[in-house]
Protein backbone atom coordinates (compact mmCIF):
# COMPACT_ATOMS: atom_id res chain seq x y z
CA UNK A 1 0.00 0.00 0.00
CA UNK A 2 2.87 2.34 0.73
CA UNK A 3 4.12 2.06 -2.84
CA UNK A 4 0.64 2.74 -4.24
CA UNK A 5 0.49 5.92 -2.17
CA UNK A 6 4.04 7.21 -2.53
CA UNK A 7 5.37 6.00 -5.88
CA UNK A 8 5.01 8.90 -8.31
CA UNK A 9 4.11 6.46 -11.10
CA UNK A 10 1.10 5.18 -9.16
CA UNK A 11 -2.38 6.25 -10.22
CA UNK A 12 -3.16 6.45 -6.48
CA UNK A 13 -0.13 8.60 -5.63
CA UNK A 14 -0.98 10.76 -2.60
CA UNK A 15 -4.63 9.67 -2.58
CA UNK A 16 -4.63 7.07 0.21
CA UNK A 17 -5.37 8.47 3.65
CA UNK A 18 -2.77 7.29 6.16
CA UNK A 19 -1.10 8.68 9.27
CA UNK A 20 1.71 9.86 7.01
CA UNK A 21 -0.77 11.27 4.45
CA UNK A 22 -3.83 12.60 6.30
CA UNK A 23 -5.13 14.49 3.25
CA UNK A 24 -5.71 11.38 1.14
CA UNK A 25 -9.30 10.77 0.04
CA UNK A 26 -9.23 6.95 -0.13
CA UNK A 27 -9.44 5.11 3.16
CA UNK A 28 -6.43 2.89 3.79
CA UNK A 29 -8.73 0.17 5.14
CA UNK A 30 -10.44 -0.12 1.73
CA UNK A 31 -7.11 -0.40 -0.08
CA UNK A 32 -5.96 -2.97 2.49
CA UNK A 33 -9.17 -4.93 1.87
CA UNK A 34 -8.63 -5.13 -1.89
CA UNK A 35 -5.00 -6.16 -1.41
CA UNK A 36 -5.84 -8.82 1.19
CA UNK A 37 -8.72 -10.23 -0.86
CA UNK A 38 -6.56 -10.44 -3.98
CA UNK A 39 -3.72 -12.04 -2.04
CA UNK A 40 -6.09 -14.65 -0.62
CA UNK A 41 -7.69 -15.81 -3.84
CA UNK A 42 -7.13 -13.41 -6.71
CA UNK A 43 -4.65 -12.13 -9.22
CA UNK A 44 -2.10 -11.03 -6.64
CA UNK A 45 -1.93 -14.52 -5.19
CA UNK A 46 -1.05 -15.84 -8.63
CA UNK A 47 1.52 -13.11 -9.26
CA UNK A 48 3.36 -13.87 -6.04
CA UNK A 49 3.40 -17.61 -6.61
CA UNK A 50 4.19 -17.56 -10.33
CA UNK A 51 6.89 -14.96 -10.86
CA UNK A 52 9.98 -13.33 -9.42
CA UNK A 53 8.52 -9.88 -10.08
CA UNK A 54 5.26 -10.63 -8.27
CA UNK A 55 5.31 -7.56 -6.02
CA UNK A 56 5.84 -5.28 -9.01
CA UNK A 57 3.01 -6.96 -10.89
CA UNK A 58 0.69 -6.55 -7.89
CA UNK A 59 1.49 -2.84 -7.73
CA UNK A 60 1.07 -2.44 -11.49
CA UNK A 61 -2.26 -4.27 -11.62
CA UNK A 62 -3.90 -2.08 -8.98
CA UNK A 63 -2.34 1.12 -10.28
CA UNK A 64 -3.25 0.32 -13.90
CA UNK A 65 -6.82 -0.62 -13.02
CA UNK A 66 -7.46 2.56 -11.07
CA UNK A 67 -5.77 4.61 -13.80
CA UNK A 68 -8.33 3.16 -16.21
CA UNK A 69 -11.12 3.83 -13.69
CA UNK A 70 -10.01 7.47 -13.42
CA UNK A 71 -10.01 7.78 -17.22
CA UNK A 72 -13.49 6.32 -17.63
CA UNK A 73 -15.05 8.14 -14.64
CA UNK A 74 -13.00 11.36 -14.26
CA UNK A 75 -15.93 13.42 -12.95
CA UNK A 76 -16.61 10.86 -10.21
CA UNK A 77 -12.94 10.62 -9.20
CA UNK A 78 -11.05 13.89 -9.51
CA UNK A 79 -11.94 16.59 -7.01
CA UNK A 80 -14.30 14.25 -5.19
CA UNK A 81 -14.36 12.73 -1.73
CA UNK A 82 -16.31 9.81 -0.24
CA UNK A 83 -19.26 12.07 0.59
CA UNK A 84 -19.59 13.42 -2.95
CA UNK A 85 -18.81 10.26 -4.93
CA UNK A 86 -19.34 6.64 -4.06
CA UNK A 87 -16.60 5.71 -6.54
CA UNK A 88 -13.96 7.03 -4.12
CA UNK A 89 -15.88 5.77 -1.09
CA UNK A 90 -14.56 2.57 0.48
CA UNK A 91 -17.58 0.63 -0.82
CA UNK A 92 -16.87 1.84 -4.34
CA UNK A 93 -13.16 1.03 -4.16
CA UNK A 94 -13.84 -2.49 -2.90
CA UNK A 95 -16.70 -2.98 -5.35
CA UNK A 96 -14.54 -1.90 -8.28
CA UNK A 97 -11.71 -4.16 -7.13
CA UNK A 98 -13.91 -7.14 -7.95
CA UNK A 99 -14.33 -5.75 -11.45
CA UNK A 100 -10.53 -5.66 -11.66
CA UNK A 101 -10.31 -9.28 -10.51
CA UNK A 102 -13.01 -10.38 -12.95
CA UNK A 103 -11.41 -8.64 -15.93
CA UNK A 104 -7.99 -9.97 -15.08
CA UNK A 105 -9.34 -13.51 -14.70
CA UNK A 106 -11.44 -13.50 -17.88
CA UNK A 107 -9.38 -11.28 -20.19
CA UNK A 108 -5.92 -11.30 -18.59
CA UNK A 109 -6.41 -7.51 -18.37
CA UNK A 110 -3.34 -5.90 -16.89
CA UNK A 111 -2.57 -2.57 -18.58
CA UNK A 112 -4.92 0.40 -18.15
CA UNK A 113 -5.92 0.15 -21.81
CA UNK A 114 -6.93 -3.49 -21.26
CA UNK A 115 -9.51 -2.43 -18.67
CA UNK A 116 -10.97 0.63 -20.39
CA UNK A 117 -13.31 -1.05 -22.93
CA UNK A 118 -15.03 -3.12 -20.24
CA UNK A 119 -15.20 -0.21 -17.79
CA UNK A 120 -16.94 1.80 -20.52
CA UNK A 121 -19.76 -0.75 -20.34
CA UNK A 122 -20.49 0.67 -16.88
CA UNK A 123 -20.92 4.24 -18.12
CA UNK A 124 -24.46 5.54 -17.65
CA UNK A 125 -25.26 2.50 -15.52
CA UNK A 126 -23.77 3.72 -12.26
CA UNK A 127 -24.92 6.17 -9.61
CA UNK A 128 -21.57 7.30 -8.27
CA UNK A 129 -22.68 10.89 -7.54
CA UNK A 130 -26.45 10.98 -8.00
CA UNK A 131 -29.44 8.80 -8.74
CA UNK A 132 -30.20 5.35 -7.40
CA UNK A 133 -28.77 1.85 -7.41
CA UNK A 134 -31.01 -1.17 -7.92
CA UNK A 135 -29.69 -4.38 -6.38
CA UNK A 136 -31.90 -7.46 -6.65
CA UNK A 137 -35.06 -5.38 -6.56
CA UNK A 138 -33.86 -3.16 -3.71
CA UNK A 139 -33.42 0.49 -4.66
CA UNK A 140 -30.89 2.57 -2.77
CA UNK A 141 -30.12 6.26 -3.06
CA UNK A 142 -26.62 6.77 -4.50
CA UNK A 143 -25.12 7.86 -1.18
CA UNK A 144 -26.82 5.17 0.92
CA UNK A 145 -24.20 2.59 0.01
CA UNK A 146 -21.93 2.00 2.98
CA UNK A 147 -18.71 0.10 3.61
CA UNK A 148 -20.43 -2.98 4.96
CA UNK A 149 -20.19 -6.44 3.36
CA UNK A 150 -23.83 -6.53 2.23
CA UNK A 151 -23.45 -3.26 0.33
CA UNK A 152 -20.04 -3.69 -1.26
CA UNK A 153 -20.84 -7.27 -2.28
CA UNK A 154 -24.10 -6.13 -3.86
CA UNK A 155 -22.21 -3.36 -5.65
CA UNK A 156 -19.54 -5.79 -6.87
CA UNK A 157 -22.16 -8.23 -8.14
CA UNK A 158 -24.04 -5.41 -9.85
CA UNK A 159 -20.96 -4.01 -11.62
CA UNK A 160 -19.60 -7.39 -12.74
CA UNK A 161 -23.13 -8.39 -13.76
CA UNK A 162 -23.42 -5.38 -16.07
CA UNK A 163 -20.18 -6.27 -17.80
CA UNK A 164 -21.23 -9.92 -18.21
CA UNK A 165 -24.67 -9.01 -19.58
CA UNK A 166 -23.32 -6.38 -21.96
CA UNK A 167 -20.74 -8.81 -23.31
CA UNK A 168 -23.35 -11.56 -23.71
CA UNK A 169 -25.67 -9.20 -25.57
CA UNK A 170 -22.83 -8.12 -27.85
CA UNK A 171 -21.95 -11.75 -28.55
CA UNK A 172 -25.56 -12.61 -29.39
CA UNK A 173 -26.17 -9.54 -31.54
CA UNK A 174 -26.52 -10.39 -35.21
CA UNK A 175 -23.56 -9.34 -37.26
CA UNK A 176 -23.91 -7.95 -40.73
CA UNK A 177 -21.73 -9.61 -43.30
CA UNK A 178 -19.94 -7.30 -45.64
CA UNK A 179 -20.59 -7.92 -49.28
Amino acid sequence: MERLNYDEDSSLHGQIKQHTNPTGMLQDTAVQKIIMTSLENGAMRNFLSDSDDGFDRCFQLISNFFRATQQVFPEAWFGQNPRTSRLVHSAGIVGMSQVMEYLHATDRAFQAEDFIPSLRLLEDRTAWMSGTWSFDGETMKWNSIQFVPKHYRALSDYLVGIIRRQRRQAALAPTTASV
